[in-house]
């Protein structure tokens, strides 16, 4: 018997549609004819919880659907039909948390066998502003009330011979891309990036460059400033950092702090309380709220989607039995004997040996850059290498491997199969190379869908598991981050995590 190769951090996520499969038959049904098809549609677009889904969604696509349910003639009615199936397919088959279209929710792993059933109130709506929206909100306060703040430099400052490089912003440019900018690195700029190691407040840092450079009048000071503030190379208070439980109520507090716009600040908390609100309705109950939350913050400041809506699953039970655990080891065992050892961060590893050495402290930002030092990892996107590109995703798979799945994929289709079946004296026949237990990744998270044919199925816990199309990723817990704000106690959970 083959030993276990990762450890159980007893911690699952469950994720599911937010109608039942039912609904798709009724629409989908071979039987329904073309009349019967148009008034379900009609139904539909008075479906309050259908309804609300698709405002959270598409706000385009609600306002058609409001004016079908009215009788109203609708332009490019194909289409419009087309994306009605579409969201009704996604909200009854797709697990994929979107919206109001699918939920999600945490649970531990279980000594009894797997139930998994619903409360009485199926959801919970978790809404919070966009961080689009934020950061919108963020850069035009920074440029109106600048004065009012605290700067710090950026930590993606890279100085670069007479150049100050910024390698990540927030900053596009005409194509709607985000570019590397760069600036020269004069004395005044390196004065200001030494004060600005540490927070400090305009008034003050304004104050050491005019008593540093006397020469300079205040107005040029000022527009020197401002200009490292747009292009990012100075960030303020107002900038939440992505480990705090809520950015929104982190802006608030520093908008408070900072003593700006009185008015501007009502409004942010009026908005907060509305989205207190607006979770705790119950779903198909609030598109008027919905309405109202996002028109109020596309005043303050518009972006296609100012709030953000997330749904957590209320279930009454929700037990995994602890043996899948035991399964998922036995199949990674399987499926990393028909992996094939991808070489990219192996030579990556022997470019910045055969660089600087071994046993050598480089600093991150020098050793991506392109020209000074070895650029990032071939399969960066951004920054993208530059130099010679090693790394081809179609060499990743053996020969032989590949051979063998040909056989048994033509095997089933000779057969009428919709599966195929891996032998383990199959695969120990291939002699392929065995994997290193140094070199396949430390943790890992894997997607499974879990099938039965009925309740009873379930109650006799015959289960099937299936890898799902996210398949997963390999470090545990990757996931799970976007969705923070949903579970609880997750700040327990990623310390585990971190020391594991």
């Amino acid at each position: 018997m083959k030993c276990d190769i990762y450890q159980n951090i007893n911690t699952f996520m469950i994720r599911n549609p937010a109608l039942p499969i039912e609904n798709y038959y009724k629409l989908f049904s071979k039987s329904i004819n073309k009349e019967q098809s148009n008034e379900y549609i009609r139904v539909l677009c008075n479906d309050t919880i259908f309804r609300e889904s698709i405002l959270v969604s598409s706000k385009d696509l609600y306002d058609k659907m409001i004016k079908f349910a009215k009788g109203g003639k609708i332009s490019k009615s194909d289409y419009f039909f087309r994306s009605i199936y579409k969201y009704l397919i996604r909200m009854t088959t797709r697990s994929t948390p979107f919206g109001l279209l699918a939920g999600i929710d945490f649970r531990q792993y279980s000594d009894n066998e797997t139930s998994i059933f619903y409360n009485e109130s199926r959801f919970h709506k978790f809404a919070r502003p966009d961080f689009e929206w934020i950061m919108k909100l963020v850069k035009e306060i920074e440029i109106k009330y600048y004065q009012n703040l605290w700067f710090k430099n950026n930590a993606g400052i890279f100085i670069k011979g007479d150049r100050a490089v910024l390698v990540y912003s927030t900053v596009k440019n005409e194509k709607d891309n985000i570019d590397e900018i760069s600036i020269r690195a004069t004395s005044a700029f390196k004065t200001t990036y030494e004060l600005t190691k540490q927070r400090i407040k305009y008034s003050d840092l304004k104050a050491n460059l005019l008593e540093k450079y006397p020469l300079e009048n205040e107005e040029k000071i000022n527009n020197f400033l401002k200009q490292l503030i747009e292009s990012e190379f100075l960030i303020s208070n107002l900038r939440p950092p992505l480990t705090v439980p809520d950015q929104f109520e982190y802006l608030i507090k520093e908008i408070r702090k900072s003593n700006i716009n009185e008015k501007l600040l009502e409004n942010l908390v009026s908005i907060q309380r509305g989205i207190d609100i607006y979770n705790n309705t119950v779903g198909g109950n609030a598109e008027k709220l919905y309405l109202g939350l996002t028109k109020k913050m596309n005043d303050i400041t518009g972006a296609k989607t100012p709030l953000q809506v997330d749904m957590r699953i209320n279930l009454k039970e929700k037990k995994l039995q602890k043996n899948i655990v035991n399964k998922i080891n036995e199949l990674m065992n399987l499926l990393l004997s028909l992996s094939k050892k991808n070489n990219s961060l192996t030579k990556y590893k022997e470019d910045f040996i055969e660089k600087y050495g071994l046993d050598r402290e480089i600093p991150l930002l020098e050793m991506i850059d392109n020209d000074l030092g070895i650029g990032p990892p071939a399969s960066y996107i951004h920054p993208r290498n530059n130099r010679l590109v090693y790394y081809d995703e179609n060499e990743i798979i053996d020969e032989k491997v590949r051979e063998y799945f040909l056989q048994k994929h033509v095997y089933a289709l000779r057969h009428n199969f919709n599966y195929i079946e891996l032998k383990d004296d199959e695969i120990e026949n291939l002699n392929l190379p065995k994997y290193s237990y140094d070199e396949i990744p430390n943790s890992i998270e894997l997607d499974l869908i879990v099938k039965s044919d009925s309740q009873n199925e379930i109650k006799d816990q015959n289960l099937h598991y299936f890898i799902g199309p996210f398949r997963g990723s390999t470090h545990a817990g990757k996931s799970f981050g976007r969705f923070s704000h949903v579970m609880e106690n997750s700040v327990d959970f990623f310390n585990k995590l971190n020391k594991l």
